[in-house]
């Protein structure tokens, strides 16, 4: 047919248009080049392998071939891998890295760094030239991980409701995973008086968690372990406070320990501040269960003298039954719900004092908010609703 030739020619000029916006000649040429490696590397021994780090350092992997040789400084625990192509037992590795050796002409082998020496991979044919035996090699320089360390970057605080704030200073090469802070009874340097006198039951040291900073950047950061004891045991005590801590290779730091009275709430009212005292006695050792009553009973001889309301003295009268009925036999869960109703008692006879002045000092600034001060009339008068108002307060 006449059309069928130039059907062609349309055909070749909608192929080359294709090639021109999709390809080019150089793209050809390249293909052309990885034909020709590929069929290389199927002719002749050739080989190709990898330094990778552990993960947690955050280092890229390293790809020997184009590393030159001389020294080559990778983390403690970086594994390497090596494959060999070619006819078995043409290449060979050698290597000085490790503490065990595998077979230097397997195809592949792989390995973790323990410590410094020398990595070497070449032709292991006897009878190539010299020049083809020459092997690529390094002298590899191990960077052990450190240890992690810290340190308390401020003397211990305390808050007015007895939260304990210890500032610290955390560091590691490549991060700190985790912590926590360890407190513990100092029981040789507990003032032994009163209710102290008896030999207390095992208390547990206390573990919390150390807050770990929220930036992601971990090698060295500063953060303040928080926390309020003012209802355990060991709270206005003496303690010491160990922090360790603990990086991804498993190793770990500790600061210097702190010996410290554990901070607690101070109670400024009287019978809010021994009902306290007979709280902690009953915790250190149930063996005080008896002592702790009787002082109990002798403290609310004289209600009307010293309860302000009705409420708290029956509270403390249902707490005194209790510990006359069960004494020193009683269970964990009901010496800690004795614990628990005495410091609620103590909180209530302690903050009803603070919540009455509140209300007095709230009652004097509506009295003055409310005098119209007309001196035209009368210009004491301001001083004397000023007087009343102190008067009420």
């Amino acid at each position: 047919s006449l059309f069928v030739p130039f059907g062609l020619r349309v055909v070749a000029l909608c192929v080359l248009s294709v090639g021109v916006l999709f390809g080019s000649f150089g793209q050809l040429s390249s293909v052309t080049k990885i034909t020709q490696a590929t069929d290389e590397l199927a002719m002749g021994p050739s080989w190709e392998g990898w330094v990778t780090p552990p993960v947690y350092t955050g280092r890229p992997t390293i790809y020997l071939p184009d590393v030159p040789a001389g020294p080559l400084r990778v983390p403690e625990g970086s594994e390497v891998t090596v494959r060999l192509y070619g006819e078995l037992g043409s290449l060979g590795v050698m290597q000085s890295v490790t503490r065990s050796q595998a077979d230097p002409n397997a195809a592949e082998q792989r390995f973790v760094i323990e410590k410094s020496g020398a990595l070497a991979i070449g032709m292991a044919d006897q009878n190539a030239t010299k020049a083809d035996r020459a092997p690529q090699q390094w002298s590899v320089i191990m960077e052990p991980d450190q240890a992690p360390s810290i340190i308390a970057s401020a003397p211990v605080r305390s808050e007015a409701d007895g939260t304990l704030l210890q500032q610290f200073l955390a560091q590691d090469d490549y991060g700190v995973v985790a912590g926590s802070g360890v407190i513990s009874l100092d029981l040789l340097n507990v003032d032994r008086a009163h209710g102290l006198l008896a030999e207390p039951e095992n208390h547990p040291q206390i573990t919390l968690q150390l807050p770990m900073t929220i930036t992601g950047r971990r090698a060295p950061f500063e953060e303040t372990l928080t926390e309020n004891f003012s209802e355990h045991v060991f709270s206005n005590l003496t303690v010491g406070l160990q922090i360790p801590v603990e990086n991804s290779h498993g190793q770990t730091g500790q600061a210097a320990p702190t010996k410290m009275t554990l901070p607690g709430r101070r109670f400024f009212d009287p019978l809010a501040s021994a009902i306290i005292e007979q709280r902690r006695d009953l915790l250190w050792t149930r063996e005080n269960a008896t002592r702790v009553e009787r002082l109990l009973r002798a403290i609310s001889w004289l209600p009307d003298d010293i309860f302000r309301g009705e409420g708290t003295y029956l509270s403390l009268s249902f707490i005194i039954r209790d510990l006359a009925n069960l004494g020193p036999q009683m269970s964990d869960e009901k010496r800690d719900e004795i614990a628990q109703a005495l410091w609620e008692l103590a909180i209530e006879l302690e903050d009803g004092e603070l919540e009455d002045a509140r209300q007095r000092l709230a009652g004097a600034q509506r009295r003055v908010n409310d005098c119209t001060l007309d001196t035209s009339d009368d210009d004491r008068a301001p001083r004397r609703v000023a007087r009343a108002a102190t008067r009420e307060i």
